[in-house]
């Protein structure tokens, strides 16, 4: 039995997975934490389905970028769950996860919540990536997308709802439980946490950067 969750974002979720066919799956508001919620549920769950984390084989986990604890939160369940147990667990990208299913149709850029003025953004077609995952100011992600002429948006931030007129887009809140499932087959990334807030990589701000250091 198989084990995906989110605890990155505001909305929790996790569902199980038993021979390829979804056996539970629910989603909450994480209100004041995840720590207190998440293990509860977890435990509620597998009691109505009449299972015990002993039947678990596998874990897939969303590590970010999103909420610093939220993150923390389900990395530590997940590295004891693994070692506790001796399973695989596989790290998913957060923002790949909240693209999945478009981006495997059409360039998908996808736009999160972040700290101070910017966001969390990448953009993903296929098995190719047109944005590196990133912390952007909101200014030099409308430069990237001035030239895009298809192009579908998601995510959770509020500047998404600038471009109804002009883009396709889906800016509902959402569980990335079992996307995350999905993505962890063609996408899987090691059990790390992956916070994006080293620094402000933007695009014209790397090139300000070279220019000032050419000489």
């Amino acid at each position: 039995m198989i084990l995906s969750f989110d605890t990155s974002l505001e909305i929790g979720s996790f569902c199980f997975i038993e021979n390829n066919k979804v056996i539970y799956m629910e989603s909450y508001l994480k209100g004041q934490s995840h720590s207190s919620l998440f293990p509860l549920k977890i435990k509620n769950a597998l009691k109505s389905i009449g299972k015990s984390l002993k039947n678990l084989d596998k874990l897939v986990v969303c590590v970010g970028p999103g909420s610093f604890t939220g993150i923390k939160i389900g990395l530590s369940f997940a590295k004891g769950i693994k070692s506790a147990l001796n399973i695989d667990a596989i790290g998913v990208s957060t923002l790949r996860a909240y693209a999945y299913p478009y981006f495997l149709y059409l360039p998908t850029l996808v736009i999160l919540k972040a700290p101070k003025k910017g966001v969390y953004a990448a953009c993903f077609y296929k098995f190719e990536t047109l944005l590196k995952e990133g912390f952007y100011i909101l200014e030099n992600l409308k430069n990237f997308m001035k030239d895009k002429k298809e192009l579908f948006i998601v995510g959770n931030h509020p500047i998404i709802n600038e471009f109804l007129n002009t883009s396709s887009i889906d800016n509902l809140e959402k569980p990335l439980a079992l996307n995350a499932y999905y993505v962890s087959k063609i996408f899987p990334l090691p059990l790390k946490a992956n916070y994006l807030k080293e620094a402000d990589v933007n695009l014209e701000g790397v090139k300000r950067i070279k220019e000032k250091f050419k000489n």
